[in-house]
């Protein structure tokens, strides 16, 4: 297949348990269609709530404080893919005028309960176009990212800002060839994680797309490691927290960027 940022030849490259179209880009597609919209069928609300709420409360408020210093007072923000509208609750507790965008009816009904029915909505399609646009872990879960950014270009005004978060293909390549050394694979296609980016290929797709020179940046990261269990995630919080702090510093002046997830925040100039 040819590459979804630049069009050029792609190889095939297995990592972990999953083959990905791999290119001299830096992008990179899962081989599998990935959940789509099925995403939060199964989960259970204690499991919802851990992950997506209480989790990442320091992290949220952060961003929400970074991007309030770049906008006025009451400007609207479409959290896109934003799941059960933990995000979009705590920017409207901030002021804002927040809306959450979500594909999955399980995940909309969650929301409608936070939030209003009048602040949840399927689409951006016809919305008026917002000062902000939040795509938390979402980009990568997108079959056609290029597409999808289109769409979210659709629904920022001229001089809006968006928000995004993905993991960086780098760091999770090199962990995936690490963790296999020790016997250990790791299932992309479980994950859901089909588009996968390094920091050039994501700012060449967002730069084709109208997007100015984006700020990658360490804003915070989850507050417990789900992964790892209460009792030992306190150090490895700390610990990944001062890792991506650094990287997100060298990884432009340097030739690599070993960040884990990249933060990016990116204005919308066309």
């Amino acid at each position: 297949m040819n590459c979804l940022v630049c069009g050029k030849t792609t190889f095939e490259r297995a990592v972990g348990q999953a083959t990905f179209a791999q290119c001299a880009c830096g992008f990179a597609r899962l081989q599998a269609s990935g959940k789509i919209d099925n995403y939060w069928e199964g989960r259970d609300d204690d499991a919802v709530n851990h992950v997506w709420a209480d989790t990442q409360d320091t992290l949220f408020t952060t961003v929400l404080n970074e991007i309030g210093g770049r906008v006025p007072a009451g400007a609207t923000i479409y959290d896109v893919g934003g799941g059960i509208g933990y995000f979009s609750e705590l920017a409207l507790e901030a002021g804002f005028d927040a809306h959450n965008v979500e594909l999955s009816e399980v995940a909309c009904a969650k929301a409608r309960d936070r939030i209003g029915a009048a602040r949840v909505h399927t689409s951006v399609a016809g919305m008026a176009p917002a000062d902000v646009v939040t795509l938390w872990c979402v980009i990568g879960h997108t079959p056609d990212p290029g597409a999808f950014l289109d769409e979210v270009r659709a629904a920022l005004r001229p001089g809006g800002w968006l928000f995004l978060t993905t993991p960086n293909w780098r760091f999770q390549s090199m962990l995936a060839r690490t963790l296999s050394l020790g016997g250990r694979t790791i299932n992309f296609e479980r994950q859901d994680h089909i588009s996968m980016f390094t920091r050039d290929s994501l700012t060449a797709l967002l730069g084709s797309r109208g997007f100015a020179s984006p700020t990658f940046g360490a804003w915070g990261v989850k507050e417990r490691c789900v992964a790892l269990g209460d009792s030992k995630s306190t150090a490895a919080v700390r610990a990944k927290a001062q890792w991506n702090r650094g990287w997100s510093r060298a990884g432009g002046p340097l030739p690599v960027d070993l960040t884990s997830e990249f933060q990016v925040l990116v204005q919308y100039q066309p």
